[in-house]
């Protein structure tokens, strides 16, 4: 192949890359971050997450027969915690990420006193679409509520699982961007142990 040949070649190949479905804008409000020092990766087949190393993960477990939940807590004095992680792996969902994105900001409307919101369209790597839902959810009975910020992502992948992924922190923590760091290192895994038949 003559050097004009593979120049054009590699300069195809850029601009092929360039315009891929996982260019995540320089304006996103959470963009794909490096696990931070000390941090701990779980690998739940259909995405990886890491946490915070005070954060005591659970045993994942099945929540229906399509899907899987695995959740992490920070405890604190009193038996409450300032912080979580839930991570829901879905192999046949009923509906479209953008239909239960919507599903789960109504639920914050109605039940987390979260006032209004509203899922955001975004780019993820390896998602086929992607949304954002960003509110305050307010927990507890009213003596002793509390209030936590609160992000929630909702992933289709192309082999038709749903990944929904939803960090919190207190809002007295200390540490209001903590979910958003969280959710940046939500690594998706695309097929492996892939749903027979589609979800929807």
């Amino acid at each position: 192949m003559s050097v004009r040949l593979i120049t054009i070649a590699l300069a195809m190949a850029l601009l092929s890359a360039c315009g891929s479905g996982d260019d995540v804008p320089d304006d996103q409000a959470i963009k794909p971050g490096s696990t931070p020092s000390g941090w701990t990766r779980t690998d739940l087949k259909a995405v990886t997450v890491a946490a915070p190393p005070a954060w005591q993960k659970g045993p994942t477990k099945p929540a229906t027969e399509t899907m899987d939940i695995t959740t992490w807590q920070h405890p604190v004095a009193g038996g409450t915690s300032d912080g979580g992680l839930e991570v829901r792996v879905i192999s046949k969902p009923q509906q479209k990420a953008e239909k239960a994105a919507k599903a789960l900001a109504v639920s914050a409307m109605a039940g987390l006193e979260s006032g209004k919101v509203e899922p955001k369209s975004i780019t993820w790597p390896d998602a086929k679409t992607a949304f954002l839902l960003s509110y305050k959810a307010t927990i507890g009975p009213t003596d002793t509520k509390k209030t936590y910020i609160t992000r929630t992502f909702v992933l289709d992948l192309d082999d038709g699982r749903q990944v929904q992924v939803t960090s919190l922190a207190a809002e007295d923590s200390g540490d209001t961007k903590l979910p958003e760091r969280v959710l940046s290192t939500v690594r998706l895994k695309t097929g492996e142990n892939p749903p027979d038949g589609g979800g929807y």
